[in-house]
């Protein structure tokens, strides 16, 4: 890892930021395709965690924790689509089988 890079990305340097987006994306979208399983999701999970990263590194209190701190982005952007997208599938699902027969997806859901 690179203090100086991160320092400079800290301080606003954009061709910095360019750097350091270069040296990770491909760790991130291995995490995120590995939590998401969606090549798709991870293309865009790799967006949303620079994007966080932009705005949040100011407040970055240990540049020697930047990696565990991109992790721990990473993770929490692939829970969220995780979750997004299982709650859109659900949705979708209980729209058709209302039209269908009046189905309680609720009623009709057993724990295993």
């Amino acid at each position: 890892m690179d203090s100086l890079l991160i320092e400079q990305v800290i301080d606003g340097d954009e061709a910095a930021f360019k750097k350091l987006y270069d040296m990770y994306k491909e760790k991130v979208y291995r995490i995120a395709w590995m939590l998401t399983n969606n090549e798709s999701a991870a293309q865009d999970i790799i967006q949303e965690v620079f994007i966080q990263v932009y705005l949040k590194i100011p407040k970055l209190k240990y540049i020697e924790a930047f990696e565990s701190w991109l992790y721990k982005i990473t993770v929490n952007c692939s829970e969220g689509t995780v979750k997004s997208r299982l709650f859109n599938s659900k949705k979708i699902l209980e729209k058709k089988l209302s039209k269908s027969k009046k189905y309680n997806l609720e009623e009709n859901v057993y724990e295993y």
